[in-house]
């Protein structure tokens, strides 16, 4: 019964998680977005470090949050009941596919608004292309969260200090 609450509590996470998820990749890839602004070309030199600057930014943004999730699904976790198995795939669903809707919800947002003042055919925003690549980075950094927990303790200390509500 408490792998089916935990299964339950992950898939209804997923809705707020994807919308707080967004607004917070939105603020964080901000600075990059300034600095790339009106590029119309991949190769321009203010392209690339915006891509860079919001990658960066949206990583640890991202890996802060996917650590918090997965410490939380740890902790309810039983270490030694064949459940986990379960357990930990609905929680990589979770994570990748909420990396996933915020990416389609970037894109999807940018198609739809229609800026005054410059061709957004040839407009290219940094904030989408640093979304795409976080993407596999996700699902690798799950596999080493996962299997290796000591590794996010230099950079996510913070995060495993944080308490959990349940």
């Amino acid at each position: 019964m408490k792998t089916i609450a935990i299964i339950l509590g992950l898939i209804i996470l997923y809705v707020p998680l994807k919308f707080i998820g967004t607004i917070i990749m939105n603020i964080t890839g901000l600075p990059g977005a300034i600095i790339a602004y009106k590029t119309t070309n991949e190769k321009q030199t203010k392209h690339i470090i915006g891509v860079i600057i919001c990658l960066i930014f949206h990583l640890y943004t991202y890996f802060s949050i996917m650590i918090y999730v997965m410490n939380w699904t740890r902790h309810l976790t039983d270490s030694n009941s064949i459940s986990r198995y379960f357990i930990w795939f609905f929680c990589l669903v979770l994570l990748t596919g909420t990396i996933e809707g915020i990416y389609r919800n970037a894109k999807n947002e940018f198609l739809e608004n229609k800026s005054e003042g410059f061709d957004k055919t040839n407009y290219l925003n940094p904030q989408i292309k640093s979304l795409d690549i976080l993407r596999v980075f996700v699902f690798i950094g799950f596999w080493i969260a996962l299997f290796l927990p000591e590794y996010t303790n230099p950079l996510w200390s913070w995060v495993n200090n944080i308490g959990f509500l349940i």
